[in-house]
């Protein structure tokens, strides 16, 4: 199976997974329904051949908003990051990540505990930018006849994305109740990106801590 197929697949059975998991909860009547907002920050490290010519994301930041039925989060992911380069000549020396897309979370353990552990998956959009005019050869590209010229790194790919955590939630004690979490995540990217004319592929290891606020309802019974 290609990278590129199993980069949509797997998240996708994921997230299937954990929606058909939701709609059972809400039939036993045990949903929680919150919307909520955060951020986080974190490092990662680059590994696999995009690890030969990158280093790591050294300071990860993220915002996220989205909804939690009972036991499954679904939230939306905005990702910024700066990407070291171990290839300046080729692609500068310091590039903007930024990643965007969908993530779901499933929580293990009774609705009222307070610390559960949770796997989580996701599909995202990635970008890359360098502010470093660097060279590129016709030959590269294919986008003239001969010589050089020189232009600012831009590369476009995506990201397969999972993960295992600790969610700390605070009791929720009436119907209506402001809304907040802590996490501590470790998470995994399977990437395929395209540099330059090529695609190459690569893995990411990522350590963050996360924090949410929100509201919502509890459900009928706990």
């Amino acid at each position: 199976m290609s990278a590129e197929v199993a980069g949509v697949r797997y998240p996708a059975i994921i997230l299937a997974v954990l929606l058909a998991s939701s709609a059972t909860a809400q039939a036993d009547g045990q949903d929680r329904l919150v919307v909520y907002g955060g951020f986080g920050s974190g490092a990662g490290g680059m590994y696999g051949k995009l690890g030969k010519d990158f280093d790591s994301n050294i300071v990860r930041s993220t915002l996220h908003g989205g909804v939690r039925i009972g036991e499954v989060s679904l939230s939306w992911n905005l990702t910024m990051g700066m990407l070291g380069s171990n290839n300046p000549p080729l692609h500068g020396r310091d590039l903007l990540s930024l990643a965007f897309g969908p993530n779901a979370r499933y929580t293990f353990g009774w609705p009222n505990d307070v610390a559960q552990l949770y796997v989580r998956g996701g599909f995202h959009r990635v970008w890359w930018w360098g502010s470093d005019k660097v060279s590129r050869t016709c030959e590269q590209t294919g986008s003239c006849t001969a010589g050089f010229y020189q232009e600012s790194p831009a590369y476009a790919g995506f990201a397969a994305r999972m993960g295992i955590g600790m969610q700390i939630t605070p009791p929720m004690p009436r119907r209506r109740d402001p809304y907040m979490h802590f996490a501590l995540d470790l998470g995994y990217q399977l990437m395929n990106m395209k540099l330059i004319t090529d695609r190459q592929t690569g893995h990411m290891i990522t350590a963050s801590i996360q924090i949410a606020f929100g509201g919502g309802r509890k459900g009928l019974r706990r």
